[in-house]
């Protein structure tokens, strides 16, 4: 699977988290990141790291939820 693109979050009109939800998402992402800047800034890049890892499942765990939330709206559907 490809990491890559999970960068960068899907566009809102995608995103079916709630107003609520997605800036709560921003604000830990924004959080986790400033951390892991201040680390590297420490010279603790193992920590910075672990934190890059964390800001990483974070990103694949809404990916994984959006991508549920696709495949149950599809089997509705179908049903």
């Amino acid at each position: 699977m490809n990491h890559s693109n999970l960068n960068s979050l899907p566009p809102k009109s995608l995103d079916n988290d709630s107003d609520e939800d997605q800036e709560e998402f921003q604000e830990k992402l924004s959080a986790l990141e400033n951390h892991k800047n201040e680390c590297r800034l420490e010279g603790k890049y193992v920590e910075a790291q672990m934190v890059q890892n964390r800001i990483n499942e974070l990103k694949i765990e809404k990916s994984n939820r959006k991508l549920e939330r696709l495949l149950q709206s599809h089997t509705n559907e179908v049903i």
